[in-house]
């Protein structure tokens, strides 16, 4: 009797200590939930916790860690991160300048953020909107770059405004198409047509247009060379496969784990760098900015494993690269 009251009060206690975890987890993240949905995003938070944990206890170059979507499935994550329908059948129409920078001319690491190239860490939302966010961030380093000016430009009128060119929204997009709108449309300020999260009509002629490009190209598919001798002229438009438990709950480190070369979100590559690992030597890596919020990954950023065997690169780094130009 005396052992079935200590287990009944030890396992009470525990449910007690996960509850509260969680219900500050909610508070921190500003969560709410129908009652009908909250065991399971318990559930999820609670399985969550213990893969993050069981990773963070072994010896690898990359840490998880505790961020919005810890109340989610593996599953539902993957669902909704494939929203963006990303298709990269690729225009070859386009206006491009090669660079000369010979891959051997370049520092051991660099970062376009550090050089104030690169804006804040933005936060798309439950939108399917990621290559809106990749798009207008080149095209914000590019114009920063030309102008000495770093302005935080529209990823709002590239949804409401470039379906036209072949994007969607909400549901979807594809950089390249979106540099195409702006090469014939002024691009107007994030302070001027913001951000809603939802498609809208478009509404240009009610913002500020600042920037319109002359061009784009696509840097040499499958090359991690080319990929890094653009880049040292400006920040890339990428896309990569992010629908995987490692991308939901990355927090530190190179990422160098099993991902895939599905592309399902676009992303910015700023920088690249190395560190000392004392299992495998220096890891090379690829900085990356993405637009899930600050709170997500290393402020808002990952690192990406560099020169992997595989010429599609990390996560498929390297298939899809492109760049606007600005003259």
């Amino acid at each position: 009797m005396y052992l079935l009251k200590t287990l009944t009060i030890l396992l009470a206690t525990s449910v007690s200590a996960s509850m509260r975890s969680f219900i500050d987890y909610m508070h921190v993240y500003n969560k709410t939930y129908e009652s009908n949905v909250f065991i399971n995003k318990y559930n999820n938070y609670i399985n969550n916790i213990k893969l993050i944990d069981n990773h963070n206890n072994m010896n690898l170059s990359w840490k998880m860690g505790i961020n919005k979507f810890t109340d989610m499935s593996q599953e539902d994550f993957s669902r909704n991160l494939k929203k963006s329908h990303l298709n990269f059948d690729k225009s070859k129409n386009m206006i491009s300048y090669p660079f000369n920078t010979s891959v051997t001319d370049v520092p051991s690491d660099f970062d376009w953020s550090k050089k104030g190239m690169v804006t804040a860490v933005k936060n798309q939302g439950q939108c399917g909107s990621c290559w809106s966010f990749s798009a207008s961030g080149a095209i914000e380093s590019a114009n920063a770059i030309k102008t000495g000016k770093l302005i935080s430009l529209s990823e709002q009128q590239l949804m409401d405004c470039s379906s036209n060119y072949g994007n969607n929204g909400c549901n979807g997009g594809l950089m390249d198409d979106a540099f195409k709108y702006v090469m014939k449309n002024s691009l107007c300020t994030e302070q001027s047509y913001p951000y809603k999260a939802t498609d809208n009509s478009c509404t240009p002629n009610d913002c500020e247009g600042v920037v319109k490009l002359s061009g784009y190209k696509d840097v040499t598919p499958n090359n991690e060379q080319a990929l890094l001798q653009s880049l040292t002229q400006q920040p890339i438009s990428i896309a990569i496969e992010a629908d995987k438990y490692a991308f939901q709950f990355y927090k530190s480190g190179v990422f160098d784990g099993t991902c895939g070369t599905n592309l399902d979100h676009g992303v910015l590559l700023v920088g690249w760098g190395e560190v000392e690992n004392n299992d495998n030597g220096v890891i090379k890596y690829w900085k990356v900015k993405n637009s899930w919020g600050p709170t997500w990954g290393d402020n808002g950023y990952i690192l990406l494993a560099r020169d992997i065997v595989d010429n599609r690169g990390q996560c498929g780094i390297a298939m899809t690269p492109s760049y606007p130009i600005i003259v």
